[in-house]
């Protein structure tokens, strides 16, 4: 049965003991990642996580987990193993299937803010009906912003959930550097981060790094830094629409501080309102 082996790039055709030994015992940092796939569809990975090798694969149809301490000698075991067709590298670890996805309780992340800002309207309209006070109604549309962004940010979560169950296909990136755009009648620099990837015997190019949208400063050096081009890393698309990708599932830490950011800008106008319309 062939068989090939990616990493960093960097295809190889039916892996030698020696070509597997290689990658394993080279330099490891947190963006290591290889991929064996065996015939067309089953596959077995390796990664670093939280600073310890991690192996999941996929053989039949059936996606596990190793889920016990895993050192070098064990995971290049595990390789040969399922590189040859045998059974054997069962043996050496925990397998467990992903557990599914905690379900939100009700009051959970941002429903308290949404739901906040919806009742909200029916009582400004009604304290603008009931005092005649037009100021209210300017209230309101104060209330539209934080809304917006609010609803911004739970669009994003939705596609973060959806993501979960993608599947994932090892990349290289292609294309890391700063372009000029024009937005707003100005000219801007963002990051340009483009990568291949492949499903089945089809190749696409994602431009995507994850579900926020990349801006200029610092988090664009962060990106260009993390991902120069060459470099290999897990690529997770959708199986309905394999065009749609992205590098990155986990929102950046400053999409969860909108919350925050709402809660501040609600308070700080009905203190606003309070203050003018009420006292």
């Amino acid at each position: 049965m062939d068989t090939t082996l990616d990493h960093g790039g960097t295809t190889t055709e039916n892996p030698t003991d020696a070509d597997i030994a290689r990658i394993m015992e080279g330099p490891r940092d947190n963006d290591f990642f290889l991929s064996l796939y065996r015939g067309e569809d089953d596959f077995m990975e390796v990664m670093i996580d939280a600073g310890e090798l991690w192996v999941e694969t996929e053989v039949e149809g059936r996606f596990v987990q190793a889920r016990s301490h895993l050192d070098e000698s064990t995971v290049k075991a595990m390789l040969v193993s399922f590189r040859d067709g045998t059974e054997n590298w069962r043996d050496l670890a925990l397998w467990k299937e992903p557990e599914p996805a905690k379900k939100t309780r009700p009051m959970d992340g941002p429903v308290p803010v949404i739901v906040g800002l919806s009742l909200l309207v029916p009582v400004c309209i009604g304290l603008a009906l009931f005092t005649g006070k037009a100021g209210w109604v300017v209230v309101l549309f104060a209330l539209a912003l934080p809304g917006v962004i609010a609803a911004a940010a739970v669009f994003k979560l939705a596609e973060v959930k959806r993501a979960s169950s993608w599947k994932k296909a090892s990349g290289r990136v292609v294309r890391s550097e700063l372009v000029t755009q024009t937005r707003q009648d100005k000219e801007v620099r963002v990051p340009r981060i483009e990568y291949e990837y492949a499903v089945g015997f089809h190749k696409f190019v994602g431009k995507r790094v994850n579900f926020a949208e990349l801006i200029a400063g610092a988090q664009a050096k962060e990106a260009l830094a993390r991902y120069p081009v060459g470099t290999g890393t897990p690529v997770y698309y959708n199986p309905e629409k394999p065009d749609e990708s992205v590098i990155e599932r986990e929102l950046p830490p400053f999409v969860h501080a909108v919350w925050g950011l709402v809660a501040v800008m609600t308070a700080a106008i009905l203190f606003g309102a309070w203050w003018f319309l009420v006292r």
